[in-house]
């Protein structure tokens, strides 16, 4: 009696039910593509300006020298690390970034868009990663703001700058995204084997993952309670492992010692000051210079207060996680890294807007202004206006200014295979193939008198000269007319960002420069 009882509704609404799941399979298509078109839309952008801005920088010199050295047979070295000499292993805290690196320039060589177009091909990874993620967790209710999720993900300001600029943190967004979709997985065990694994890889990705993945756990532990604690600790003890593995491989090159130093020791950030003087210094952190990342802030602050004021704010919400989590990343980072720059800021901003499409997502389409759709809409298209769109119409209005062939072309027949040459990050790619290179401030004041003297070539930002011979010694000549923007912008900035353009000049020793004249004119 009861099967037939059963039976017999669901016969009559099977048609229904056959709509609706046809209705549904034909949403998830849909969203599916419209996924796919953005993100091919901004991997097009960003291989055709992504040679021209930002302009090359130490960072992406620092990171991108040891694999760079291992192509050439010359080891998992760097010259541009400022905590070890250019014959050591190199012993820095993102070897994952490196030796993918190398496998990818094995396939695509080395030059400034072959060594960014591995971190866009992580970031859509990532990208994909997230959305698959919010759809599985149920985070997301609606698929346009899904979408609006992946578009402030790859259009925003800080994870633009992250992913552009040649740096290791597209690894780190990358591992961050598979463990959230690894949460996801409905087999526990699998999902224990995956999490752990994962974790594995965080402390070789970078430290600052560990940290991270620590204080995003403890945040949600008010929101989640005891779901998902299983699985934070195995990630705990996945990554506990990593750090054995790190630790193990650097004790096995003998750089246990240089890794500690410049991570957490006298070469750090966190241990060149002490948190007393950090907190006494009147600078703002770099991540909050990340105007994607405060629009949101804003939104999420917007929303907060209207609901409170209205008596609507439930805290263990996602609107009330936006809030504790947009607050407390940026600042506690701060005081423990002693610095929090825009490299870092997607660690605040992901969950951010995770939390603030799915708020908005839960909410009626009313046209009210901050209660309803209407602000917080535009605040996020704002959002994502001054991130990647932005930096596209600077790299169109400089097209010619920002072609790295122009770099090429200041040190084309200035530098030769017998120089050693000391040159800023922007100089580095020109010139490492050319010459032997050491680069980058810090690495240059760390290097003995005798190694200084070796030095016969500089490629540097005229304006910084006098303090480069000073650290150097010796006398230095002009060699050629230095490079300029011809179109420089309006408003003098400089910075690591964006704004960025190349100001440099050639200079060499008046003893090797008189000695390379005068081979010159003998081949002649």
């Amino acid at each position: 009696m009861w099967e037939a009882g059963v039976r017999k509704p669901l016969t009559g609404e099977g048609p229904s039910v056959r709509n609706s799941a046809s209705l549904k399979a034909d949403s998830s298509r849909r969203e599916m593509f419209y996924v796919c078109v953005l993100i091919l839309a901004v991997l097009a952008v960003n291989l055709l300006t992504g040679s021209r801005c930002p302009a090359v920088w130490i960072d992406e010199a620092a990171y991108t020298d040891p694999a760079w050295n291992l192509h050439l047979g010359q080891g998992f070295t760097s010259s541009a690390w400022y905590a070890q000499a250019g014959d050591e292993f190199w012993a820095g805290n993102v070897p994952l970034h490196s030796a993918l690196l190398y496998l990818w320039t094995g396939l695509f060589g080395f030059s400034v868009l072959a060594v960014r177009a591995m971190n866009y091909v992580l970031i859509s990874a990532a990208a994909v990663l997230l959305w698959l993620a919010v759809r599985r967790h149920g985070l997301i209710g609606r698929p346009e703001y899904r979408l609006a999720l992946i578009a402030l993900m790859l259009l925003g300001f800080g994870v633009c700058f992250s992913y552009r600029s040649g740096r290791p943190d597209a690894v780190c967004i990358l591992l961050a995204s598979s463990s959230a979709l690894a949460y996801s997985i409905s087999n526990r065990p699998v999902r224990l084997i995956a999490v752990g694994g994962l974790g594995v890889l965080f402390p070789i990705a970078g430290l600052q993952l560990l940290v991270y993945a620590a204080l995003l756990s403890l945040l949600l532990l008010p929101w989640l309670r005891t779901r998902f604690l299983g699985e934070a600790i195995v990630l705990g003890l996945g990554c506990t492992a990593g750090v054995g593995v790190l630790f193990a491989f650097y004790t096995w090159h003998g750089v246990w010692g240089d890794f500690l130093a410049s991570t957490i020791g006298r070469h750090s950030a966190a241990g060149q000051e002490g948190l007393a003087a950090r907190l006494g210094q009147l600078r703002i952190p770099g991540g909050l210079k990340d105007p994607s990342f405060l629009l949101v802030l804003v939104t999420i602050l917007g929303l907060a207060r209207w609901a409170t004021v209205r008596r609507r704010m439930h805290w263990r919400s996602p609107l009330g996680f936006a809030v504790a989590s947009g607050l407390a990343i940026p600042s506690i980072l701060y005081l423990l890294r002693g610095q929090y720059p825009c490299y870092y800021a997607w660690m605040a901003y992901l969950p951010a807007c995770v939390c603030l499409c799915s708020e908005l997502a839960a909410r009626r389409p009313r046209l009210t202004p901050m209660g309803g759709l209407v602000m917080p809409s535009l605040l996020l298209v704002l959002a994502g206006l001054v991130g990647l769109p932005f930096v596209t119409g600077l790299t169109l209005l400089q097209w010619t200014d920002r072609d790295y062939r122009n770099v090429e072309g200041l040190v084309e027949g200035r530098l030769g295979p017998d120089d050693v040459v000391y040159c800023d990050g922007a100089a580095y790619y020109a010139a490492k193939k050319r010459a032997s290179v050491e680069t980058g401030r810090r690495h240059l004041a760390a290097m003995t008198p005798r190694q200084k003297a070796g030095i016969s070539a500089v490629v540097v930002d005229p304006a910084a000269m006098g303090t480069i011979q000073e650290m150097l010694g010796g006398q230095w000549e002009p060699c050629g007319e230095a490079l300029r923007p011809a179109r420089p912008l309006a408003w003098q900035v400089r910075s690591e960002y964006f704004l960025d353009q190349y100001a440099l000049q050639v200079f060499r020793r008046r003893s090797s420069w008189a000695s390379r004249r005068s081979r010159e004119e003998a081949v002649r």
